[in-house]
């Protein structure tokens, strides 16, 4: 059976969230830590702490406690990735950015030697002048 978030676990034993979460804290009932620090509970460690019957109406809520549990695990999932992917976008605007400022730096600097050479007597345009022929 799929294990419980202590909010569903709540729901299910028709407790509040904080009795669930005393009674894994004085050691009442066993539960463990899922990789992000939320707690997971067995729902037959539930039954056997916060007595509960599941009667054929009750076991359809149960089903959709479980299936809203799964889809928020699987929403948390998709908000990290998109956290991750907007941070990505942001790194790739900032080097964007510096390019960009590169490119007009570099544009500046070609319009200034252009200016310059076109300035110049004839004879006198630059590096290049000395490879023309005389």
């Amino acid at each position: 059976m799929k294990l419980l978030s202590a909010t569903a676990a709540a729901k299910v034993a028709h407790k509040s969230k904080l009795d669930i979460l005393e009674a894994i804290k004085i050691g009442n009932m066993s539960a463990s830590k899922n990789k992000r620090g939320h707690w997971e509970i067995d729902p037959s460690e539930l039954n056997r702490v916060f007595p509960y019957s599941v009667s054929q109406p009750n076991q359809d809520q149960f089903e959709k406690l479980l299936e809203t549990n799964k889809n928020t695990s699987e929403t948390n999932a998709l908000e990290v990735e998109v956290k991750m992917l907007r941070e990505q976008l942001g790194f790739r605007d900032e080097i964007l950015a510096e390019v960009r400022q590169e490119r007009d730096d570099w544009k500046g600097q070609a319009k200034t030697l252009l200016i310059r050479n076109q300035s110049k007597p004839e004879g006198q345009g630059g590096f290049f002048s000395m490879f023309r022929k005389r």
